[in-house]
């Protein structure tokens, strides 16, 4: 937001009376003061609520809508903005623009680029952000009727059948790959091969599609029904099942707004101009079609005609307020045969797999268009698309599927069935398969078993078979052990004492969960205030551990960032406390490494690969052994010596296998590009290498044995 500095220093550089602009703000006394006051009281005069008004109420219908749009889109050049304001219906032009400078509302921050009986516009004009009053922000302008109007009407048309809409069986299609966990995405942020395959076999079986996967993640991630962590996982969040319970068409009008704002031009189409022609010929068309009355056509040939009017009008130079408005342009734009291609791609490639027109010619063959009943629904918030069921069937069978005919895009019984089973068919007869996945998936996110009973109650033609009843009421009940929290928090406290206080203060809300920490069983929005008010340190467990893991020489365990749980998982894996410890403070609790600690862990191999690959300083090669034997994954050998084969590249290891047995000879794998094998064998190493052409070293070790707490004797090799 502009700062009354800025303002200051802006109006005290401009080399021309700003009188007619003050007079519109100012008392006749105070217009006589110097211009320094004059500007400061200028900045007082906005700030009362009902003089911004009457201002505002003054200005042309069309200068009331652009002004709206340059405040509420401050970081968005003046170009685009004139564009948009244009697009939407309203007939603004450059001496809109001017209008506003002169009752003193917005400015160019530039002042030779202002509007004057001499000034030029140009693309520079166009590419600059304006400044406004800070009170002017809070200003909230009303969106004044749109009268635009078209003439291009036509009469005895014969609908043409097309091919389905592609694009809400898409979003349909892309929900459900997600609900089943097939999206995932690299740590580059592409599609996996298995979620691409996944994708293009979805999107391949629609010759038109108005986007790609990738735009339509783009879509649930902006709408916050899917979030993407840092491995590349999709994580479902707590609106995907209230988005996916919105009627099909609601889902489509959020669809289309999204994909309508976010619309580029393809990068063999890019050339430079002041505004996105791309944005403005969809907001264009998109208005040229809600001006009509339902059941009207239209002729398609005259709307790129149009839409390069218009274009031409919203930057012309005419007059305006005297003395206030740009008397020359040198502004170049599309041609007629430019704006005639996008029209035509626009409408055959975005608004008919959208399912907003349908397509028509009349007695002269020519080609007219419509908007259908989801188009109405979009652009003109008219009745939403409903299916007619008259003759519709639903049966569900013993073998758990349910059968159902004369389903559509619009259909609620279908979309119900859609969130607890898989699909296959067509509208005329599809078939859905109910398992103990499917429903348990769909409770885990939001949906409930109820809802789909009370619905197959509803439309089945006969009752639903008690086996398939029973089962699916116990698929989707949580077990009596077991319990799904969506809304969670765990906090953890360094004593008992602070976390039991905690749950006090919250007892309705919270749970303990071990010594030192409590789940918060409150919305997100409830968190906060309670995080601000103990002052508590968030912390994202789904981003790598912001510290690292030491082993001190005498097995002592520090942790670098000892508030991480992962950090503090690692270090219960491999470590005691120390004994007779008696301490009210964890924090001062030490740890130490314990072999019986290490040998109770379930998944050794997985432990070990995290503690060596956690950021921080690297654990050195002496603490990987003492590891490696700890957790039993390394034999011990007399006298504590190994060899070591390394500095060789990873993906090398397979020229060396063929030289010697590498089962036999390696014991383990110590680090990505290290392997430890005994001593006797470090000339077979050599000698592989050596035959396989690689750069590698082969060296003797003898590890210094760490302390461990219980440590277990007569140690097995663990194969």
């Amino acid at each position: 937001m502009t700062s009354e500095l800025i303002i200051q220093n802006l109006l005290s550089s401009v080399n021309r009376s700003l009188r007619p602009v003050f007079k519109h703000w100012l008392s006749s006394e105070q217009l006589e003061r110097r211009s320094e006051e004059q500007t400061l009281l200028y900045l007082e005069q906005t700030e009362k609520v009902s003089l911004r008004k009457k201002i505002i109420a003054g200005l042309k219908p069309e200068s009331r809508a652009l002004l709206k749009n340059i405040l509420e889109n401050s970081e968005i050049t003046i170009g685009e903005i004139i564009a948009m304001t244009r697009a939407s219906g309203h007939n603004v032009t450059l001496a809109s623009l001017g209008e506003i400078h002169y009752k003193g509302l917005a400015f160019f921050e530039d002042p030779t680029l202002w509007p004057s009986a001499k000034a030029e516009w140009s693309d520079v004009n166009a590419d600059q952000v304006l400044v406004f009053p800070p009170a002017m922000q809070r200003e909230k302008i009303i969106e004044p009727q749109i009268d635009f109007q078209c003439d291009i009407f036509a009469e005895k048309v014969k609908p043409i059948a097309g091919e389905e809409p592609s694009a809400s069986i898409l979003l349909t299609e892309f929900l459900d790959s997600v609900s089943r966990a097939e999206i995932k995405l690299t740590q580059h942020g592409k599609l996996s091969s298995r979620s691409r395959k996944v994708l293009s076999k979805i999107w391949d079986e629609h010759s038109k599609s108005m986007c790609s996967p990738e735009h339509m993640i783009d879509f649930a991630r902006t709408t916050g029904i899917l979030r993407i962590d840092s491995t590349g996982t999709t994580i479902i969040e707590r609106k995907f099942a209230n988005f996916r319970k919105a009627p099909r068409a609601q889902q489509m009008k959020e669809f289309l707004n999204y994909s309508a704002n976010m619309i580029e031009p393809p990068e063999s189409e890019l050339t430079y101009t002041v505004f996105g022609i791309h944005k403005f010929a969809l907001r264009m068309i998109s208005t040229i079609l809600s001006s009509t009355d339902k059941d009207d056509w239209l002729l398609v040939r005259p709307i790129s005609e149009i839409i390069s009017e218009n274009v031409r009008e919203m930057f012309s130079t005419g007059k305006g307020v005297r003395s206030w408005f740009w008397a020359f342009s040198n502004a170049e734009f599309p041609s007629e045969s430019t704006w005639k291609s996008l029209t035509k791609k626009l409408l055959e490639n975005w608004f008919t797999p959208a399912g907003i027109i349908e397509w028509g010619k009349n007695s002269r063959k020519a080609k007219c268009t419509r908007l259908t009943e989801m188009g109405r629904f979009w652009l003109r918030d008219e009745f939403a698309p409903a299916h007619k069921d008259n003759d519709q069937q639903l049966v569900v069978q013993p073998d758990f599927t349910a059968l159902l005919t004369h389903s559509g895009p619009w259909d609620t019984v279908a979309q119900l069935l859609g969130l607890f089973a898989r699909r296959s068919g067509n509208d005329n007869a599809s078939t859905y398969q109910f398992t103990r996945e499917s429903i348990s998936t769909a409770v885990q996110q939001g949906h409930k078993v109820s809802e789909l009973l009370a619905g197959l109650d509803k439309h089945c033609s006969y009752p639903i078979p008690k086996n398939v009843r029973h089962s699916i009421k116990e698929w989707g009940s949580v077990s009596p052990n077991v319990t799904l929290y969506r809304d969670i928090n765990l906090f953890s406290f360094d004593t008992e004492k602070e976390r039991d206080a905690f749950i006090k203060l919250n007892s309705n809300k919270s749970k303990k969960v071990g010594k030192y920490y409590a789940l918060l069983l409150i919305p997100e929005n409830d968190i906060f205030n309670i995080m601000t008010r103990i002052y508590a340190k968030p912390v994202d467990y789904t981003d790598v551990p912001i510290g690292s893991i030491e082993v001190k020489p005498d097995g002592r365990i520090v942790l670098h960032a000892p508030d991480d749980l992962r950090l503090i998982a690692l270090r219960d894996a491999i470590s005691e406390p120390e004994e007779n410890s008696s301490t009210e403070d964890n924090k001062d609790v030490n740890y130490y490494l314990s072999a019986k600690s290490m040998r109770d862990t379930n998944f050794s191999v997985n432990s070990y690969e995290r503690l060596v690959n956690i950021p921080g300083r690297p654990i050195s090669m002496n603490v990987r052994l003492n590891l490696l034997v700890g957790f039993g994954l390394l034999q011990k050998t007399p006298g504590d010596e190994y060899a070591i084969l390394s500095n060789f590249a990873f993906s090398k290891r397979n020229l060396i296998r063929k030289h010697f047995d590498w089962k036999r000879i390696i014991l383990a794998r110590v680090a990505r590009d290290a392997f430890v094998l005994l001593p006797e064998f470090m000339d077979v190493a050599r000698e592989a290498l050596k035959k396989a052409k690689i750069d590698g070293k082969v060296y003797s070790v003898v590890m210094e044995k760490l302390p461990l707490m219980n440590e277990i004797e007569n140690e097995e090799e663990i194969k």
